[in-house]
C-alpha cells in the first residue's frame, strides 16, 4: 500500500470534488524533524495509516516548493509544518496541525472523513433540534 502522492493540487482538488472523494493534504518541510517523523513508520508509513487514505486523493505540499503552494495550503489556515488537513467532497475540512502520535492521527483522519448527518451537524453547532 502507498499514498501515490500527488503535487498537482488544483487538478487534484477538481478530481476529489468530481469523485465525491476526500482530498488528504500533508503540508511539510523537509528539515523539520517533525515532518519527517510524521512521514515515517511511527505515523504516516504504518500499514493502519495508510489503510486509511486508499480511497482519497493524496496530495503533498513541501515549503520549499514555492509561494504557490505556501498560498495554496494557506486558502486552509495553514501555516505551520508538519500539518494534515482532510478536506470532505463538500468542501469543509479539519486540520491537524504539528506532530501527533499514530493513534491521536487515527483518530483525526477517521473522524475528519465520517459523514455528518444534519443531526450531527446541529449538534456540534450547538443548535437543537426543533
Amino acid at each position: 500500500m502507498q499514498y501515490n502522492w500527488r503535487n498537482d493540487f488544483e487538478a487534484a482538488e477538481q478530481q476529489a470534488r468530481a469523485e465525491g472523494r476526500h482530498l488528504f493534504v500533508f503540508y511539510k518541510w523537509w528539515p523539520d524533524s517533525d515532518s519527517n517523523r510524521m512521514l515515517g513508520d511511527e505515523v504516516l508509513s504504518a500499514p493502519e495509516v495508510v489503510s486509511l487514505f486508499q480511497d482519497t486523493i493524496n496530495v503533498m505540499v513541501d515549503r520549499d516548493f514555492g509561494p504557490q503552494f505556501i498560498a495554496y495550503v494557506g486558502k486552509y489556515g495553514v501555516t505551520t509544518v508538519p500539518s494534515s488537513v482532510i478536506v470532505a467532497p463538500d468542501g469543509t475540512y479539519q486540520i491537524q496541525r504539528g506532530f501527533v502520535p499514530r493513534d491521536r492521527f487515527i483518530e483525526f483522519a477517521t473522524r475528519a472523513k465520517t459523514p455528518r448527518t444534519e443531526a450531527g451537524a446541529r449538534s456540534m453547532l450547538g443548535v437543537s433540534q426543533p
